[in-house]
């Protein structure tokens, strides 16, 4: 895995979050770096540097596998900009799959807190909570589940192209 294709996807999680006119407001606000320094990766005068990496991560966790392997687990909340524009559709049709980003983020707070306490165990308070939001997580999944039909999924194949899913026999009819 390239460098460039971590920049990539980096970019594309940014011009996805943010639009053109506060992009660089917004990015300094969220993660203390200066909006020079995202200028300049922006224009391509430099390469993001690890700390923009793991700032992007931590802002928007829910793309952060996704940034670092390519790889997406939407079923876990893992998801990449182009299914997150299809997620953001669903959500408007579905409020309770917003259980996934809420534990991703929360669980990315209190790891953050932990760091700056030097702790290397959760609080029980801090333990109930990622506890409560893990199993809200369970519960929408199960629910998602529940609206598949297993004989539709055995049979066909999917494919993504950007954001819009379709099935090879789909596909095949056109």
């Amino acid at each position: 895995m390239s460098s460039r294709e971590i920049k990539e996807r980096l970019l594309q999680i940014i011009h996805t979050c943010t639009t053109s006119h506060r992009r660089l407001k917004l990015l300094e606000e969220s993660t203390s770096i200066s909006s020079e320094r995202w200028k300049n990766m922006l224009a391509g005068k430099q390469q993001p540097t690890a700390d923009m990496i793991q700032a992007i991560a931590r802002q928007w966790p829910q793309f952060a596998l996704w940034l670092a392997t390519g790889i997406t687990d939407s079923q876990h909340g893992h998801i990449s900009p182009a299914e997150g524009y299809e997620f953001e559709i669903n959500l408007r049709q579905d409020p309770a799959r917003k259980s996934a980003n809420a534990y991703l983020r929360r669980k990315v707070e209190i790891l953050e807190t932990m760091f700056m306490e030097e702790r290397s165990e959760l609080l029980d308070n801090e333990s109930r909570e990622i506890f409560s939001l893990m199993e809200k997580r369970e519960e929408e999944d199960d629910k998602l589940k529940s609206r598949f039909d297993p004989r539709l999924l055995r049979r066909s194949k999917f494919t993504v192209d950007q954001s819009n899913f379709a099935t090879e026999h789909d596909s095949e009819e056109q």
